[in-house]
């Protein structure tokens, strides 16, 4: 009886020291694979042929820990990059007109004695017609970094979206008159009720018609329609001009994005991307479709009110 139990004793601590060991070479190992993980600045799944429950829960965590911080890490870095993009675009597109404001400002100083009244004023045009411009881009950069920052009051409130497009692309019509563009206007003759901002929609509007007239006025027709789907109400504008190529559909809202030959590619690109930031704060969704010199259609969804 007494060599039985000195036997079994034996097993006993022979097994707590083989597990102590196996235990020990497993943490080597996660201590090395850590290592070589910040060495290499990648991310290794740890691994363990141990059956301690803790240390299990342990590495589990550690993983998901490391696949978090390299999920973080990739976007700092892409953050940075866009930012490093970000200041390249903002230098460029202010520098462009700021010359050639000085060009001009440097040939009205040097030539102002033999200038004529009319060139002089042809000149001061230009360099007016610039510093507008120059303001613009200012103006939009600006907007974007508050919308981005949320430091833009959005108030949701009940708006009848009939006579907010009405009011907005009526204000078009001189010039689609003036580019030989027809207006075609699909919209419910009674009011639609829709939660939204009020000046938040008219710039949305404004910068798609703007769009449409800048990019889509070789086809001579820009249109507004509404269609109304699962609570929502979605507003189009729509043209038959150059239009976008397919590949560049999924980026055209990117504030970096320059597609070639594209109608995204003439400008600083920040108009879309301020439309969808505003879209988004009043909990809307926003689309383009596209087939070149057939229909263009950028659509955005507001939230549907209750009709009376």
């Amino acid at each position: 009886m007494m060599w039985t139990m000195f036997i079994l004793l034996i097993i006993i601590v022979l097994g707590l020291l083989y597990d102590r060991i196996s235990l020990n070479k497993q943490i080597k190992k996660i201590k090395g694979d850590l290592d070589e993980s910040i060495s290499k600045n990648s991310v290794t799944h740890l691994r363990i042929h141990y059956s301690s429950t803790p240390l299990i829960s342990l590495i589990d965590s550690i993983n998901r820990f490391m696949e978090k911080y390299h999920h973080n890490r990739e976007k700092t870095n892409f953050l940075e990059i866009e930012r490093k993009k970000m200041i390249t675009n903002i230098s460029h597109d202010i520098r462009t007109p700021l010359t050639s404001i000085l060009g001009y400002m440097e040939v009205i100083y040097r030539e102002n004695s033999r200038m004529t009244e009319e060139e002089r004023l042809k000149y001061l045009e230009v360099v007016y017609q610039k510093a507008q411009k120059l303001t613009a881009i200012t103006e939009s950069f600006f907007e974007l970094a508050q919308l981005e920052a949320g430091e833009i009051d959005i108030k949701l409130q009940r708006e009848n979206i009939v006579e907010i497009i009405m009011d907005v692309f009526v204000a078009f019509f001189v010039e689609f008159e003036r580019r030989g563009i027809t207006p075609v206007i699909d919209l419910p003759d009674e009011p639609l009720y829709v939660r939204c901002d009020r000046g938040s929609v008219e710039r949305i509007l404004n910068n798609l018609i703007q769009n449409a007239v800048k990019y889509g006025a070789e086809g001579k027709v820009i249109g507004v329609n509404i269609e109304q789907a699962d609570k929502l109400c979605w507003i189009g504008i729509w043209d038959k001009g150059e239009g976008i190529m397919e590949k560049d559909l999924p980026h055209v809202f990117n504030r970096l994005f320059q597609a070639e030959k594209s109608r995204s590619n003439a400008g600083n690109g920040l108009g879309l991307s301020i439309t969808k930031k505003l879209v988004e704060k009043q909990h809307g969704q926003i689309h383009v479709t596209s087939k070149p010199y057939e229909r263009t259609c950028f659509s955005f969804s507001l939230m549907a009110e209750e009709q009376m």
